[in-house]
């Protein structure tokens, strides 16, 4: 299982070095999936002690995957409320077999939530935009869940640096069993704004300026480099775009006429 960090996105696997983080952030949690109740159980449990902060700055210091590991899940067995533990235990766990990884974005989830860490992900760091952005991506590749995906691509959109990768996936987010014909329709007025609004963009891509303008042209190839930062982003036809087979779903022919 250690092993397994040697298989993360190259950009995810930086994250693995960075510090642990120095602020609390308050997140919306509403309209998303229920917490597995063995994250949920264990999260609200125990409290940091001193053998805990001593682990966690072993852990941060440690270059040996497999020590690591052990490590950060001893954090995480003294400390349940281990923002920092669910963080790297998150990453570690991505690329290895199913269960891991599902138990890995669990992780990955709870260091959003105030309710289960004492110290969430702050929206500040760049890294959130990254992490947010690929549960969002997995909860709708991997199960179609509409609510979370639209929770963690919107937290990553919040970040300092949003992505256009995302914003296209945020724009084609469509859910696929709408609650009601209101819900239906609410839905595609709020994908057809953010697709006009990504049609819009400067040529570059750019989502807060200084991309490439080419004049008064509008639009952007799916090769721009502003696309390409997400990881998976290197084949945006694939990865950006989410549900254009839904939007053909919610086609309503016109009534015939009286």
């Amino acid at each position: 299982m250690p092993a397994a960090s040697a298989l993360l996105p190259p950009i995810l696997f930086l994250l693995l070095a960075s510090g642990p983080p120095h602020a609390v952030c308050a997140l919306d949690d509403s309209q998303t999936r229920a917490v597995p109740a063995r994250v949920a159980q264990e999260a609200k449990q125990g409290g940091a002690t001193i053998e805990a902060k001593r682990l966690e700055a072993l852990a941060f210091r440690e270059t040996d995957p497999v020590a690591r590991f052990e490590l950060w899940s001893r954090v995480l067995a003294d400390d349940p409320r281990s923002g920092n533990a669910h963080v790297q235990l998150g990453l570690m766990g991505m690329g290895g077999n199913p269960d891991q990884q599902a138990l890995a974005f669990e992780r990955l989830e709870s260091a959003f939530d105030p309710e289960l860490v004492d110290r969430p992900v702050p929206l500040y760091a760049p890294q959130a935009g990254i992490l947010a952005a690929t549960i969002g991506r997995r909860r709708w590749a991997f199960g179609v869940e509409f609510k979370s995906a639209k929770k963690f691509l919107e937290i990553a959109m919040q970040t300092p640096a949003p992505d256009t990768c995302t914003a296209m996936q945020l724009a084609t987010l469509l859910p696929a069993y709408p609650e009601s014909e209101s819900a239906a329709a609410a839905a595609l007025r709020e994908w057809h704004d953010k697709m006009d609004a990504l049609l819009r963009l400067p040529h570059g891509g750019e989502l807060q300026g200084g991309g490439d303008t080419k004049g008064d042209q509008l639009g952007f190839p799916l090769d721009a480099p502003r696309v390409q930062r997400q990881p998976g982003g290197q084949d945006p036809y694939v990865h950006c775009l989410l549900t254009l087979f839904y939007h053909s779903m919610y086609y309503h022919p016109p009534a015939p006429p009286s």
